[in-house]
C-alpha cells in the first residue's frame, strides 16, 4: 500500500471513530432523557404530516422551532451543549470528506506529510509544548540596570511568535528563533507548529541536519526525492536547531533552494538556531544570510538555561 493510501486509510479509521463516539454519547444522553427522544419523534411526525398533507412550510417551521427550544431546554437542564446531539465533522473546511473541490484538504494533507517522514514524535510532543503549556514563570523576573529580565524577554518571544501564526495567512514572513541551548527555542516552535495545524495549515517539521541528510540520501537514491516537493508546498516548514548541518557546498545549495523557492511562493520558514547574527553570517553565504536576515522577524530567547530550573527547581 503506497504512502497516501496509508494516509487515506488512517484518515478514515479517525472519521470512524469520532463518528462512533458521537454516536455512542448520543446514545447515551437520549437513554437518560426519553423527554428529548419524545420531542425528536414528534419533530419527525410533524415533518412527515406536513410533506404527506403539504402543509403551509412557514407554520410548520414555526412549531418546529418550539420543538428545538424545548430539546435545548432539557439539554442545558442536562448540563449537555446545545449541539450535543448533532454531529460537528473534524474538519469544518471539507467536513472530513478529505477533500475540496476535488483537491486534498490540508487535514488530509497533514496526515501524508506525518505518514512520509514519521511526524507522529512530533504530534506526540506539540501535545505537551504548546502556548497553553509555554510557562514564563519559570524565567527568572530579576531586572538589569535597564529594567530587562529573562521573564518579560521570555514574554516578548511568545507573543511575536503567537503574532507570527495569526499573521501568516496575511502577511508573508519568516521568524528566526535565537538563543543558546536550554532556552526554549525548540518549545516555542512546538508551539508555532500546533497553533498553526490548529488552524488548518499543513506543517513540515526537519532539523537543519535531518533536513540536509534527507535530502543527501535522496540525491544518491536512498530515500524518497518527493521529500524536497514537500520542503516547498507545505504550508509551513520549521527548520529546528538551524547550523547543526554538516556544511559542505550541497548543504548550502540545498539550504539556498529551499528558503529561496518558498520565498518565491511566499510560503513562511521558521528557524531555530543556537547561533548568533554574526556566526551565521560566519558559517552561511551572502545569498542565504540576506535572504534569512531580509525576510525574518528576529526572536531573542533569555540567556537563561532552563534545563538548570527545572532540574533545582528554582526561580526568583
Amino acid at each position: 500500500m503506497g504512502i497516501i493510501e496509508d494516509a487515506k486509510r488512517k484518515y478514515d479509521i479517525l472519521v470512524s471513530e469520532r463518528k462512533g463516539a458521537f454516536e455512542r454519547r448520543r446514545s447515551e444522553i437520549l437513554s437518560s432523557h426519553p423527554e428529548i427522544s419524545a420531542l425528536l419523534k414528534e419533530r419527525r411526525d410533524l415533518w412527515l404530516k406536513a410533506m404527506a398533507d403539504r402543509s403551509d412550510p412557514d407554520q410548520v417551521g414555526t412549531e418546529s422551532d418550539r420543538i428545538e427550544e424545548l430539546i435545548a431546554r432539557v439539554l442545558k437542564t442536562a448540563g449537555e451543549s446545545e449541539d450535543a446531539l448533532d454531529y460537528s465533522p473534524g474538519c469544518g473546511k471539507c467536513s472530513d470528506t478529505g477533500y475540496i473541490n476535488g483537491k486534498m484538504c490540508s487535514c488530509l494533507a497533514q496526515l501524508v506529510l506525518d505518514e512520509c517522514f514519521n511526524q507522529e514524535y512530533t504530534a506526540d510532543i506539540i501535545r505537551k509544548e504548546n502556548f497553553d503549556t509555554f510557562n514564563v514563570q519559570l524565567f527568572s523576573s530579576s531586572e538589569d540596570s535597564r529594567g530587562r529580565s529573562p521573564r518579560k524577554t521570555a514574554e516578548k518571544a511568545r507573543d511575536a511568535c503567537m503574532s507570527f501564526v495569526s499573521n501568516m495567512d496575511k502577511k508573508y514572513a519568516n521568524l528566526l528563533i535565537r538563543g543558546k541551548a536550554g532556552t526554549g527555542k525548540t518549545f516555542l516552535t512546538h508551539c508555532i507548529a500546533k497553533a498553526a495545524m490548529d488552524l488548518g495549515n499543513t506543517v513540515l517539521y526537519v532539523t537543519g541536519y535531518g533536513m540536509i541528510d534527507m535530502l543527501t540520501k535522496a540525491a544518491v537514491g536512498e530515500a524518497d526525492d518527493s521529500f524536497y516537493d514537500y520542503l516547498i508546498s507545505c504550508d509551513l516548514l520549521v527548520i529546528d536547531d538551524l547550523g547543526t548541518e554538516r556544511r559542505t557546498d550541497f548543504s548550502e545549495k540545498m539550504l539556498y533552494q529551499v528558503i529561496n523557492e518558498r520565498m518565491n511562493a511566499q510560503r513562511p520558514i521558521v528557524f531555530s538556531t543556537n547561533l548568533t547574527a554574526r556566526e551565521l553570517g560566519e558559517c552561511y553565504d551572502e545569498r542565504i544570510t540576506s535572504r534569512l536576515f531580509g525576510t525574518a522577524i528576529g526572536v531573542s530567547m533569555p540567556d537563561e538555561d532552563l534545563r538548570t530550573v527545572l532540574r533545582t527547581g528554582m526561580k526568583k
